[in-house]
């Protein structure tokens, strides 16, 4: 049964609106968000990213634990770690600095919750060593709505209804964060292989968990990159926090997937 006033296909449209990038937030905001998740302007960001004051850490064989603190409120975020203890061996397989006690530092990862508590499944985190990057994701939090809203305005002005085609796969690079690190739409700088081989595991279809195999990556870009520039674009890509490897360290997924 669909929506009053809704096609069917509206309908699927609606329950695509998923913001695919990386999405600068507050912890107030995430926290005051309804549900599970955390949505803006009614579309629920996937991938967020935070900045704050480390309040603690605290480590064990399985995770570390930081509490975030970005002046908005207190947040968990949670790196889970392989059986030695090592946050390289992490189950998302992106090399991770650990953070210290004291200092500032942005996380990048996937909002959970465990019972009535949310907190993030870290991809990727990084020392800020230049305050002005605090200031600048607090712009980049304020800015947000305001360009979500004008866009979905010129697309119902145009279409006739919101949560059309812009809204299905990713917002504009413009609408998120700039810190090139943690931006995993962002194409400038990247090499022809580098970009090849993003493309390819963006296009992967989501329900794989296993993600891409390195040989299907060869095989589907042979005669234009040999298998050493390939191994360089991916070990680019995933230090870049552009994909992870997932069961093994031939086997990949972008980010956005």
């Amino acid at each position: 049964m669909t929506s009053l006033g809704k096609t069917p296909s509206q309908d699927k449209k609606d329950n695509a609106r998923r913001a695919q990038n990386i999405v600068p937030a507050t912890i107030k905001q995430i926290m005051d968000s309804d549900g599970d998740g955390y949505k803006i302007e009614d579309i629920e960001a996937h991938i967020i990213t935070i900045v704050g004051l480390i309040r603690s850490v605290e480590q064990t064989t399985t995770k570390i634990s930081y509490q975030i603190d970005d002046g908005t409120g207190l947040m968990e975020g949670v790196v889970y770690v392989g059986s030695d203890g090592d946050a390289s061996t992490t189950a998302t397989a992106v090399p991770q600095v650990i953070m210290l006690e004291g200092t500032y530092g942005r996380v990048v990862g996937a909002l959970r919750k465990n019972k009535d508590t949310k907190y993030i499944t870290i991809f990727k985190s990084m020392p800020i060593t230049d305050m002005n990057e605090v200031t600048c994701h607090m712009m980049e939090v304020a800015m947000l709505p305001k360009k979500l809203k004008k866009m979905l305005d010129e697309e119902e002005a145009a279409t006739g209804f919101g949560g059309g085609g812009m809204l299905e796969g990713a917002l504009p690079n413009s609408m998120i964060a700039s810190t090139s690190i943690f931006s995993t739409t962002s194409r400038s700088g990247m090499s022809p292989c580098q970009e090849a081989c993003s493309r390819i595991l963006q296009g992967a279809p989501t329900e794989n968990q296993e993600g891409v195999n390195k040989d299907y990556i060869y095989e589907q870009v042979k005669g234009r990159f040999t298998s050493v520039q390939v191994n360089d674009a991916l070990d680019f890509l995933v230090q870049e926090g552009h994909a992870y490897t997932t069961v093994d360290e031939n086997h990949f997924k972008g980010i956005e997937n």
